[in-house]
Order: structure tokens, then sequence, then C-alpha cells
């Protein structure tokens, strides 16, 4: 089964939307294209030949948070040069988002698709240095949290018992599903009972919350794979930026293989460390743990890692 969603929709259902947003041009064509695990999204065509992207999200709970996050962060990622499909129009209360249309295709498939790496090398670059950008943006409200009905919200609990929560939970999962030793759920939870020493003190960023290559759409010029832009925002959240990069690398590795030099060269650092360690295990012990994850290569690597070399992560923290 393909998790990435796809679905058909009527040309009349993607008018009534366009129509929802303030659009009234008529739609000579509609495509489905790529989706996310969490979106699904329409290449529509106007009457003037202008192309837009229609993207509904698929979520029953939280679609018009989604809407509102993306609506939200379109004018910070602009006023910060950080390269994104300009929002067009996201209706109040609505489950769907209008964008201008990008060209181009996932950096993961590029990154699997062109024999010659050194191709790739500029886009990578420019990848590492716009996720820095968006790290880096002066927010009004500095504290972790996440994005709902288009404001920040503030945790349950702090940045570091959050994730020691996560750890303790994935671990009782993969011991219930006998992925993981006795011994070895006692290490996890003995590293969660620890968390707030490894993360330490951090500046409350704005973070992709999503950050991976099949997030972020490259072009292929004669010169070489050029960034069209960092794409699917809604997950977006406040809190340390190493977990963003900690993301980035464990799915970049599934993906395409060793997260490449000149993304850590376009970032301006490589995060090294128990902290950076210690938000690797929870990513990875939290993809193991969820079966619906398996149905993509970060998921299945995980579980990998969790069954074959497990012992070994544990001893690096």
């Amino acid at each position: 089964m393909n998790p990435y969603l796809t679905k058909p929709i009527e040309r009349s259902e993607a008018q009534a939307l366009l129509s929802r947003a303030g659009i009234h041009e008529q739609i000579t064509r509609v495509a489905p294209c790529s989706g996310g695990v969490t979106n699904l999204n329409y290449e529509v065509t106007l009457e003037s030949g202008r192309r837009v992207l229609l993207r509904c999200y698929a979520a029953a709970e939280g679609a018009a948070d989604a809407a509102a996050t993306e609506a939200l962060l379109d004018p910070l990622l602009r006023a910060n040069a950080v390269p994104s499909p300009r929002l067009i129009a996201a209706p109040d209360e609505g489950n769907f988002a209008i964008f201008e249309w990008l060209e181009g295709i996932r950096l993961r498939d590029a990154a699997n698709r062109d024999p010659d790496p050194s191709r790739l090398a500029d886009a990578w670059s420019k990848v590492g240095a716009a996720l820095r950008r968006t790290h880096e943006i002066e927010l009004p409200d500095r504290r972790d949290g996440e994005f709902r009905g288009g404001r920040l919200v503030s945790p349950n609990v702090p940045w570091a018992d959050g994730l020691a929560r996560d750890l303790r939970s994935a671990s009782a999962t993969l011991r219930g599903m006998g992925l993981v030793s006795e011994v070895d759920q006692r290490r996890i939870d003995a590293i969660a009972d620890r968390a707030g020493a490894f993360v330490g003190g951090h500046t409350p960023s704005l973070l992709h919350g999503d950050a991976h290559a099949a997030n972020v759409l490259v072009r292929d010029d004669p010169t070489g794979w050029v960034l069209t832009g960092w794409i699917d925002w809604e997950r977006a959240a406040v809190g340390d930026p190493d977990l963003d990069l900690a993301v980035f690398d464990v799915f970049t590795r599934a993906q395409v293989g060793a997260t490449p030099e000149a993304f850590w060269n376009g970032y301006g650092r490589r995060p090294v460390g128990d902290r950076y360690r210690f938000y690797e295990l929870v990513i990875i012990l939290s993809l193991a743990s969820n079966d619906h994850a398996q149905a993509l290569p970060p998921g299945r690597e995980s579980r990998r890692l969790v069954t074959t070399d497990l012992v070994r992560l544990l001893d690096l923290i």
C-alpha cells in the first residue's frame, strides 16, 4: 500500500473550494499529484493558464489547525527569505489551502534518481542554509510549543519531560511487541530519566516539524539541481533546532543514504554530543514502535536498527 495519499477529485469539487477561497476563475484541469501522509495535493490549471496547488488536509481532527499554521507562517517565511510556496488563500475554519505552483520533484527522489551526487551538492547546501534561516527567525513569542488555531500553544509539560515521556512510551510499546529485551527497556527508561541533563538549555526556535528530503522540492537545471522550496509546514512547532536536524538526518539516512556534507556546510554546523544522540534515539524508537510508520523507509530502517543495533545506540549515550 502506498502510504502517500492520492485520490481523484471532481473538477466541480475543486471549483467549489477555490470559490470558497475567493478564486472564481474557471478550472480547465485538475490532477492529483504526490501527496503527503496527512494531506492530498492537486495541480489545478486555471482558464488563464496559471497553475496553483490545492492542498486538502486529510486528518479528520486538526485539519483547520494545519491550514491555520501554514497561513500564520507564510509571511514569516517570506520575510526571512526562506524558500517556500507562497500561500494564496487559507479560508478560516477550512480544511484546505491554496498555494502558488512550484516546479520540481522531491529532493529524496532526485537524490535516488541522479547517478552523479555532485549535481545535487548545491541543492543540499541551499536546503541546509534555508533550514538555518528558519531556525534563526525572530519570533514574537519565544517559547516552546505547537501551533493550534493560528497561535502558539505551550505544551502540557516542559520540553525535556515531553521527550522523556515519548521515549518511555516507545520503549514500553517495543517491549510489548517483543522487539526489545527487559534489560534494554530498563536502559532506555534510565536514559529517559536523564532527559533534562541530555537536552540542557536551548533557545526556542521555529522548527519545520517534519524536516526531511521528501518535504523539499528541487528542479533540474543544466548546471545541476537547484532548490525550489521547503514544503508542508503544517507540523511546524517551536523548540530545539537540533530536533529538526536529528529528524532530517535520520530520515535522510533511511531515504537516500548518509546526509551529504553539503547539507551540513549549508546549515553551518553538524550537531554532535549526547543531546543530538538523545534526539536521534527518541526519533528512532518512536518510528520503530509505530506500526503505521513501517510503510515508510524511515520507519522500516528504525525498526531494523532497534532489532539489530540497539545496544550500540544505547552505548553511545
